[in-house]
């Protein structure tokens, strides 16, 4: 029974090693001055739920900085008509599929949706504090024929480029 206890606290401390836990040598030693087999297991419970709490916290903190950085990435050279899953994958060394199931978790939506709506919505400002022409916004954005720009404002706002200029331009929509 003691190697098994001495097993489970060199575990311990090599967790410890990678993940910050407070007090657990304290614990640990706690754990080898109590002489009761039932107290022993209540208290490796806590110290291991106390191991997962900081683990799953530390991998929110890491997801969510590689969240950050993607829509940085993304609203940084959303303008590129070549943006793609398979951009990201490559600028970030991760799987497109990783980076489209993360993307879905993370918005809601797919990647195509997200950049799609944030062209669209660059555009609408565009179209609004510019007097830029549609063809110049469309391709500002990242569209590169008329037709799939035309398309994407129409499914998403119900009106044409040109329709919505004339009800907003200049009246700070």
């Amino acid at each position: 029974m003691s190697y098994c206890i001495y097993d489970i606290n060199g575990v311990l401390l090599r967790i410890s090693n990678n993940i910050p836990i407070k007090n657990i040598l304290e614990k640990i030693t706690i754990t080898n001055d109590l002489g009761y087999f039932e107290n022993m297991i209540s208290m490796y419970q806590d110290i291991f739920k106390e191991v997962a709490e900081v683990a799953i916290n530390q991998k929110n903190v890491v997801t969510n900085k590689l969240f950050k950085t993607l829509i940085e990435y993304i609203e940084d050279n959303y303008s590129d008509p070549s943006m793609s899953l398979k951009t990201l994958s490559s600028e970030f060394s991760l799987s497109d599929k990783y980076i489209s199931f993360f993307f879905k978790e993370k918005t809601g939506c797919n990647f195509s949706e997200y950049v799609e709506n944030l062209r669209l919505n660059k555009a609408i400002e565009l179209m609004r504090d510019t007097n830029l022409t549609i063809n110049e916004i469309r391709e500002r954005v990242g569209y590169t024929t008329s037709n799939t720009f035309y398309k994407a404002f129409r499914r998403k706002f119900g009106i044409s480029p040109s329709v919505w200029i004339e009800l907003n331009r200049g009246a700070g929509a």
